[in-house]
Formats: C-alpha cells, sequence, structure tokens
C-alpha cells in the first residue's frame, strides 16, 4: 500500500475511536454530508459506474453507525426552520437512467434510504438523451482509427486505437461542449458523428436508457423524493433568459405531473459555480423551489432561515460517491472537515 494510503487509512481509523469520534462529533455538529452519484454498474447492460457491493457496505456502515439518513429536502426544510439534523447524510442520484431504478433504487431501499433522484425530463419521456451519452456512445462504437475534428477552438487530432485514448477523447469533448448553449451542442453532437461515420440513434440504445415515470412513481412509492434536473441537462449559464426558464420550470411541471410528492430542491446540470448564476437562482426561487445542489465539494454547513443565509440554500454542495470505502469513511467521519479547521487555525495564526 503506498505511504499516502498508509497515513490516510491510519486516520481514518484513528477517527473510530470514541475521543476522537466525539471531538470530530463536535465540530460536525452543524454539519451534514450529501453524496452525489451517477450510473451504477450493471453487467446486464453493459454499464460501468458504482459498485454495489460497495454503496451496501456503506450503507450498513451508515446504519450501523446510527447516522440520520435523510433527504436533501429534510436538510433544507430543517435549515428555513433554524434547526439542525445531527449526523444527517443524504444521498442523490442525479440524470435518470434506467440502472437508477433497478439497481440504486433496490439498494436505498433495503436501507430505507430516501435518495433523491434528479430526473432530465425529456430523458424520461423518451423523447431525448442527453448529448454527453450520446459522444460517449459514438466514440465507443465508431468504427474509425483516427478522429480529427474541430469544436470551435478545440481541435481534436487523435488516435482511436484503444479504449484509453477514446476515453480521452470523449472527455476532453464533454467538457468543451459544455460550454455551449444546447443548440450549438446538439449542432456540435451531428457535426460529430459525421466525423466518426457513424449515426446517432433518435432513441438511447440499451446502455443508455432511461427510467421510465413509472419507475419514478414506484422509487416514490419506496421512499425516495424525486426531483427536477432541466429538460435537456443544460449548462444554465450558457442559457437566454427564456431557455433558462423554459428548462428549470418546465422539468418541475413534467416532475409535478407524474409523482405526488416532488421534491422542491432542485439539481443544476454540471453544477460548477460557472455553470449557474443569479438568474437561475432567481427563476428558482419564484418557481417556488426551496433550494438547489450543486457540485461544489464541501460539507453541508447549517445556518439561521435569515435573508442573508437562505441563498446559500440554492448553492448545496455534495461529494462525489468515493469509489472505495476508505475514502468513504474519511467523509463520514469528517477527516476531511477536521483537516480544513486546522489548514484555517494555521492560516489565522
Amino acid at each position: 500500500m503506498p505511504i499516502k494510503e498508509i497515513i490516510k487509512s491510519g486516520l481514518v481509523g484513528g477517527f473510530s475511536l470514541p475521543p476522537v469520534r466525539q471531538l470530530a462529533h463536535q465540530l460536525s455538529s452543524s454539519h451534514a454530508i450529501i453524496f452525489m452519484l451517477h450510473r451504477f454498474h450493471d453487467d446486464v447492460r453493459g454499464v460501468k459506474g458504482h459498485d454495489p457491493k460497495l454503496l451496501r457496505q456503506c450503507l450498513e456502515e451508515l446504519r450501523r453507525q446510527k447516522y440520520n439518513l435523510v433527504s436533501v429536502e429534510d436538510i433544507v426544510d430543517a435549515t428555513i426552520r433554524g434547526e439542525v439534523i445531527e449526523n444527517a447524510v443524504a444521498f442523490t442520484v442525479d440524470d435518470g437512467y434506467l440502472d437508477h431504478a433497478t439497481v440504486g433504487g433496490d439498494l436505498f431501499a433495503e436501507f430505507d434510504v430516501p435518495a433523491t433522484f434528479y430526473l432530465i425530463s425529456r430523458f424520461v419521456d423518451d423523447k431525448y438523451w442527453p448529448e454527453d451519452a450520446k459522444v460517449k456512445y459514438l466514440l465507443e462504437n465508431s468504427p474509425i482509427k483516427q478522429l480529427n475534428w474541430q469544436l470551435g477552438e478545440l481541435a481534436i487530432n487523435t488516435p482511436l486505437d484503444n479504449d484509453h485514448q477514446r476515453h480521452t477523447a470523449t472527455e476532453r469533448i464533454i467538457w468543451a461542449a459544455k460550454e455551449l448553449p444546447i443548440a450549438q451542442m446538439q449542432q456540435a453532437t451531428i457535426s460529430l458523428a459525421a466525423a466518426l461515420e457513424l449515426d446517432v440513434p433518435k432513441q438511447a440504445p440499451e446502455k443508455y436508457r432511461p427510467m421510465s415515470w413509472n419507475d419514478a412513481r414506484k422509487l416514490e412509492q419506496r421512499g425516495m423524493r424525486i426531483g427536477a434536473h432541466t429538460c435537456q441537462h443544460v449548462t444554465l449559464s450558457k442559457e437566454d433568459d427564456e431557455s433558462a426558464q423554459h428548462e428549470i420550470l418546465n422539468s418541475f411541471d413534467a416532475v409535478k405531473r407524474n409523482v405526488k410528492n416532488p421534491s422542491k430542491v432542485f439539481c443544476y446540470p454540471t453544477g460548477r459555480s460557472q455553470d449557474f448564476c443569479q438568474r437561475d437562482i432567481d427563476i428558482l426561487k419564484q418557481g417556488g423551489f426551496s433550494g438547489a445542489v450543486s457540485t461544489e465539494t464541501n460539507y453541508f454547513k447549517y445556518g439561521d432561515s435569515s435573508p442573508n443565509y437562505r441563498a446559500d440554500l440554492f448553492n448545496i454542495p455534495r461529494f462525489g460517491m468515493p469509489d472505495n470505502r476508505l475514502d468513504f469513511l474519511q467523509y463520514v467521519r469528517y477527516l476531511e472537515l477536521f483537516k480544513s479547521k486546522i489548514r484555517n487555525y494555521s492560516i489565522t495564526r
């Protein structure tokens, strides 16, 4: 084991000792942890993603240690009331793929975890599938061995001889495309398909199939929450006012039409600080949302219900779900929070 992993393992183990756990509890009493997940490993459909065995181990650990497994909505509502849910952990799942329901939903239901599933509404309608998924499909299936393609200032000239090269090209294209409005992003996908000598299927192939609204209703019946994630997974800050409003409110309307108790917490696509703006927050507030989750990485800090603080409820941070147990324990034992406190103390001295 590398020395860094040995040190991390020792620290995580140390934070399991009663005196240290008590200190961590005091430090974390005003914080909550929210995890973000995407695809789940599914051999049947050829999906690579979160390992169900690891997720089960993590949920077992949380139940064994008596964490409060709650929804994001519970955390937001408590904050608005000026209350704190101690030892709170929430899970969110973004986009609405079929494996979210067939794999993730089963696991969360097994441990009575009210995870929130954020759905791209037109995707779940089966009228559209996300542009990033199309790019992945094209690079996975193209017969060509050399890609020469231009996206704005980005020139892609790369061999496609192996999976690593194809994955690298995929990531470069996807992140560049996220800087475009949805109309331009869709045109870029068409152009890429031509360069890769492949057609984009109208409906998502099996590996990229969405869940249905019936699947969403079944998740809700099992204790899950269903929330909005725009109509087409757009980068909101790149859209004009009309498009941004349409993407946010129409996706929420679709969720409200199809489930009984829709979440009033929104999920920004991509979710970096540059991917949404004050205009989008204003649309959310006027549309009846109580908060929104981003992909900023941090613990959520509770606060009072004053207007100045509640603005933070529209940029709720989340941790990406780790792919190993050690990193997971590092988050839930608040080692990261402890380290940040030490760093801040050192800086202010």
